[in-house]
């Protein structure tokens, strides 16, 4: 009894340090939700840039048809968007390679024959950020679901 008390002290701190990592890893590969992992807007990444402008520090530009405001989610080498026609009579999800800044999918989700047009100048038809899993994304545009 003695022996298996003493080796489940040994292999449990090993076992939880393995577990932490393989979360550690999880967290920093993908951005999958408004403001990241655990919805607080913390990074694990360090020796990040602190300084943009619109050459500084900037990988890549990528021009985006319509109007949207999410915040983009990234799983792997993927970034998530919506956006939507000005009009809102149409509803996109787009996605961006994270590399590249090409465009690898622009998927129309919605037509809408009578767009709701009570939004606030601050928001468009799309800005609901997408929430993202593994093989799913998931987009919201108010009530058109």
């Amino acid at each position: 009894m003695k022996i298996s008390t003493t080796l489940i002290a040994l292999v449990m701190p090993l076992l939880l340090v393995a577990v932490a990592t393989a979360e550690e890893r999880k967290t920093q590969a993908h951005w999958n939700q408004f403001r990241g992992p655990d919805g607080d807007g913390r990074s694990l990444a360090t020796d990040l840039p602190v300084e943009f402008s619109e050459t500084k520090n900037v990988r890549w530009k990528t021009a985006i048809h319509g109007k949207g405001y999410s915040s983009p989610v990234v799983w792997g080498n993927r970034v998530w968007l919506t956006t939507a026609r000005e009009d809102g009579r149409e509803l996109f999800a787009l996605c961006v390679d994270l590399q590249s800044g090409k465009i690898v999918h622009d998927i129309k989700v919605f037509d809408v024959a009578k767009p709701q047009s009570a939004y606030s100048y601050l928001n468009s038809h799309a800005t609901p950020t997408p929430v993202i899993e593994s093989g799913r994304i998931y987009v919201h545009f108010g009530s058109y679901g």
